[in-house]
């Protein structure tokens, strides 16, 4: 008996160390998680910081700029007499292609005694470069044209932006006085020099900076409001404004320390895609404002994967450790019903929190397919850096201006390349019609551009479907370009994978091709028409789309090389042999992807509560089996066919033919019910096995919720990391 207990402590002190180095290496990896999601999110957000910075450095060229030109051309007019031809020629010398316009505007008689107003204004309009007269359009004396009458008050400096109607656009200024010595040898103010920036080109600029996949760039004044915007409903509004619509105040006060021209790092949830984000901002220049970037902070966990199997890990090492803990207590104590009830319990309590941890882990870090032939254009500058790549036989077909601009300045110009097509897609409609059927509406648009897509046919096909109605329905002609509309009805056919179902997501991708078999003819996607390429913004998807049961996260275009096998019939053959195949292997599928989440407290609510209903069931018929094999036999038959009209119900919703993650429970409810039918017969026919039947099946009692539970952790465990 000595001997006995002897072993026992030996046995319960292993299993406690046991316990113990498994909590420690727990404590480890939760440790190792959280340092390298921190790391990586510091690393993440001082990518960033810099980011915005360099941004404030290239606007400097854009902004910036404006206030040397301005201030030379007002010391040139000071203390030279010009005429008016002069003044024309200095102006179409003082502008630059990187900003829009500069100009001069005299007081009234200040220029010419003869002629009350004189003002002119060099400015580039649609890609030309035209000399404005401004007296010929309004009176730019009149207290309304601040752009004019505060540096008459205030002196050189930056004004608040304005609406040009030489230009019929908002513009960002810097005014500079002019000054000409009277009779008594004064210093007198005669009129403003300025030079400014279109709002849009400000826009186009701050888009085709940003190399980020998920964010967007602003620009804001010394007094909140925006010089720039990404979306049309915030631009008349201030910074204060939208944390007044967020219910922010933290917002506002990161915007009050940004007027005063202070480099500022905020977290909240940015208004335009509910995600978290880092808001972060640096003055340009010595302007009186700053360029703020807002950027997505799970873009930078694009390698979801990693961070999930990091999350999961110490849950498995978890559970370990309170086998460990509750082994060795089970051997120290003395063994008595309550003590395993409580063992029992705790055991499955510890389950059910290892699998609740792995459903955190999956839900916020979803599984990631590994598609190395598929490239997603988030940006404007990953598509012409794709075009770059992936073109290369369009290189020896651009204009030669084109070819010898950097990407930045093709950003800027938006020249259109040859055989390239702007294509765009809005979405009105969309549902899962079948398993591998897919039914939208939506409205599709081609702009060609004259003189480059001339011999270009109209038109696409969609590669998924011979189910599809596209109704060409108008052709609009504009100055350069003429843009083709579509209305389009389609079922596609896709094959979508419900494994991992109720955490599941879906990625629709509607593939669409040229009408010809020309393989120089490409489709890119038409940015320029979306207020916001951010994924998360939903470019190209109607906000009030519905998909009962789903929620849409993403949207965007891309492009998917294809592995063709065939040269499709396209060579020669010669004396030695075939020749001049056709290889379409690193030919790209122009392709519209929609990503939608499963909403999962819909699914787990439904499918969930008739499962544990019946294993309440079965746990009662156990606790409450004796002698009366016909009552038990009929109580476990009539939840067997309930289970099975369950699981149909579940099947219902599963369109595929595929055993997906949650039906395993299904299973181990069939097997348990089988446990339960041969431990009921041997306890009937007195069939004596140790630690089974003893007790009336109180181990088997003892057991029921840990086998349960465990059963589908290891299950929740396989199928999910």
């Amino acid at each position: 008996m000595i001997a006995i207990k002897k072993n026992n402590h030996i046995v319960a002190g292993l299993l406690a160390v046991l316990s113990i180095a498994s909590a420690s290496l727990c404590g480890y990896l939760l440790f190792r998680y959280t340092r390298f999601s921190h790391s990586h999110s510091l690393q993440a957000k001082n990518e960033a910081i810099e980011q915005t910075r360099n941004a404030a450095k290239d606007l400097v060229n854009y902004v910036d700029i404006l206030k040397p030109i301005a201030t030379s051309i007002a010391e040139q007019l000071s203390n030279t007499d010009f005429t008016q031809a002069q003044i024309d020629e200095l102006l179409r010398k003082s502008k630059p292609k990187e900003i829009t316009g500069v100009g001069v505007a005299f007081l009234p008689y200040a220029f010419d005694k003869n002629s009350k107003l004189f003002g002119r204004s060099m400015v580039e309009k649609d890609g030309t470069v035209t000399l404005v007269t401004l007296e010929d359009l309004y009176d730019y004396t009149d207290p309304k044209y601040t752009w004019f009458t505060e540096p008459l008050k205030k002196g050189a400096g930056f004004v608040q932006p304005y609406y040009s109607q030489e230009l019929n656009t908002a513009m960002a200024q810097y005014g500079a006085p002019i000054y000409r010595t009277d009779v008594n040898g004064k210093k007198v103010v005669i009129g403003v020099a300025f030079a400014n920036q279109s709002l849009l080109h400000l826009q186009h600029i701050i888009e085709a900076l940003f190399l980020g996949n998920t964010g967007y760039w602003f620009i804001l004044t010394e007094t909140g409001s925006f010089l720039a915007y990404p979306q049309l409903k915030y631009k008349s509004k201030t910074i204060f404004d939208i944390a007044n619509d967020l219910r922010n105040p933290e917002l506002g006060e990161a915007g009050k320390k940004i007027m005063k021209g202070e480099s500022v790092v905020f977290e909240y949830e940015n208004e335009l895609t509910g995600a978290d984000s880092w808001l972060i901002s640096s003055p340009i220049g010595s302007t009186p404002w700053s360029v703020v970037g807002v950027f997505d902070q799970e873009e930078f966990y694009q390698d979801t994967n990693v961070f999930r199997h990091a999350l999961m890990l110490p849950s498995l090492v978890f559970l370990i450790s309170v086998i460990f803990l509750l082994w060795c207590i089970a051997v120290v104590c003395e063994k008595h019903t309550i003590l395993w009830a409580i063992l029992s319990a705790v055991m499955s309590v510890a389950i059910f929190i290892q699998i609740v941890w792995v459903w955190y882990a999956i839900y916020n870090y979803p599984y990631k397919r590994d598609e190395p032939n598929v490239y997603r254009i988030e940006s404007k500058v990953k598509l012409f850096e794709y075009l770059k790549n992936n073109f290369p036989a369009q290189a020896t077909q651009l204009d030669p201006q084109y070819e010898a601009m950097s990407m930045q300045e093709r950003l800027l110009k938006v020249v259109p390349y040859k055989q390239l097509v702007p294509t765009g897609i809005y979405i009105n409609n969309l549902q899962f019609a079948e398993a591998s059927e897919i039914k939208f509406s939506a409205y599709f648009w081609q702009r060609f551009t004259r003189g480059l897509h001339d011999t270009l046919p109209a038109g696409f096909v969609f590669i998924q479907t011979n189910d599809a109605t596209i109704e060409q329905e108008t052709a609009m002609k504009d100055r350069s370009d003429n843009l083709i509309t579509y209305d389009v009805f389609a079922k596609l056919n896709q094959f979508l994978t419900y494994t991992l179902y109720p955490f599941d997501m879906k990625s629709v991708r509607i593939k669409y091709w040229s009408k010809t078999s020309n393989e120089n003819f490409y489709f890119i996607p038409d940015l320029d028409s979306y207020q916001l390429i951010n994924p998360r913004s939903l470019p190209g998807v109607d906000p009030d789309v519905f998909v009962p049961g789903w929620t849409i996260i993403g949207s965007y275009f891309g492009y998917q090389k294809m592995p063709y096998t065939t040269n499709f019939g396209s060579y020669k053959v010669g004396d030695f042999g075939v020749y001049e195949e056709l290889d379409l292997s690193s030919e790209a599928q122009s392709f519209f992807e929609i990503v939608l989440r499963r909403n999962l407290y819909d699914a787990l609510v439904s499918d969930l509560i008739p499962i544990a209903v019946i294993a309440v069931l079965l746990f009662l018929v156990l606790l409450i089996s004796g002698p009366g094999i016909d009552k038990y036999l009929t109580a476990i038959a009539s939840i067997f066919f309930a289970t099975i009209f369950a699981q149909i119900r579940f099947r219902s919703k599963i369109p595929q033919a595929q055993i997906v993650y949650l039906e395993s429970l299904y299973f181990i409810l069939y097997l348990i019910m089988l446990v339960l039918l041969i431990a009921c017969f041997l306890v009937q026919n007195n069939v004596k096995i140790p630690y089974i039947t003893a007790d009336n099946n109180m181990v088997l009692k003892m057991l029921y919720w840990p086998l349960l539970l465990g059963s589908f952790a290891i299950v929740s465990f396989i199928y999910l990391w």
